[in-house]
């Protein structure tokens, strides 16, 4: 790929990543009307230009991963997805059905253009085993936000059991160090609530970025 391409398709990042704002802030707004905006997409400068060069690191990220590619595109489209789904869940505690829905239409599209319809099996094993993984803990009293549990199965259905567990794993070291800095500063407890989504959207992208090879 020529510099010039690459550097075409990273600047794409720019009006995708302010578009992907504006989105976010009309799914919370819809929501919930009359919540103030959270300070993440106000429309300071600081935060335009943050959403800005997001929209450009997902288009560089994708592009040195993938290459032009088939892969590239839906791996744009999920990593747009999960930024959009936190944003919205870490303002009003809500995982967006529209953001899962296009990140299964995402999957489905891939297993069409590869040809490899004979992993859809594999795909809603993958779905069913995030469900019922991240609800075990309603088992034992624990609750578990119905949102999360379907963003985990959407998880499994995009990348697997595998990725899905990883993406967990990521989740859980990432919450334990968010709740032992919230404890250190004499913030919070362990019983300090928070939005599972961007924990689990991390988790999902590390999964892509650096797969664990189980087997």
């Amino acid at each position: 790929m020529t510099d010039w391409l690459f550097i075409l398709i990273v600047a794409t990042g720019l009006p995708l990543g302010l578009f992907a704002k504006a989105w976010a802030r009309q799914m919370i707004q819809q929501r919930q009307p009359g919540l103030g905006l959270p300070f993440w997409i106000d429309d300071s400068r600081q935060m335009q230009a943050a959403w800005a060069l997001v929209g450009m690191l997902i288009h560089a990220t994708v592009i040195i991963i993938a290459s032009l590619s088939w892969t590239a595109l839906i791996y744009t489209v999920w990593f747009y997805a999960l930024l959009l789904l936190s944003a919205v869940d870490l303002a009003i505690r809500k995982i967006p059905n529209e953001m899962l829905a296009l990140m299964i239409i995402a999957r489905l599209f891939d297993l069409i253009i590869h040809r490899n319809l004979t992993n859809l099996p594999r795909a809603l094993l993958g779905l069913a085993a995030g469900y019922f993984f991240f609800t075990l803990p309603v088992l034992i009293g624990r609750s578990i936000g119905k949102g999360d549990a379907k963003l985990a199965a959407v998880i499994g259905f995009c990348i697997g059991i595998y990725g899905m567990l990883q993406s967990i794993a990521v989740m859980s070291l990432a919450i334990v160090t968010i709740l032992a800095l919230i404890m250190k500063k004499k913030r919070g407890s362990l019983k300090t609530k928070v939005a599972m989504g961007p924990y689990l959207s991390i988790g999902m992208v590390v999964s892509i970025l650096f797969p664990l090879t189980f087997f």
